[in-house]
């Protein structure tokens, strides 16, 4: 919860205050990227629709991710 309320605390412009990501991908990433400056190394998520959620995120977000560094290409993942 500390972290939690930390987070809240710096308001970041992609949330609505209660730690909920919003936007578009380019958005997420920012925000993820913000977080993972700020030393946060993981994060919980859900969508309304998981399994389509989960697609997107992956085919979406994850490919931006990669680029900026904050992830291991998913062959370099499964290879280890």
């Amino acid at each position: 919860m500390r972290y939690h309320r930390a987070y809240k605390a710096k308001s970041l412009p992609q949330t609505r205050g209660d730690g909920c990501l919003i936007g578009s991908r380019s958005d997420i990433v920012e925000t993820l990227t913000e977080l993972a400056d700020a030393v946060i190394d993981g994060v919980l998520m859900s969508w309304v629709d998981p399994i389509g959620g989960l697609k997107e995120f992956s085919r979406e977000v994850m490919p931006l991710l990669e680029k900026k560094g904050l992830r291991a290409p998913i062959s370099a993942r499964t290879a280890a």
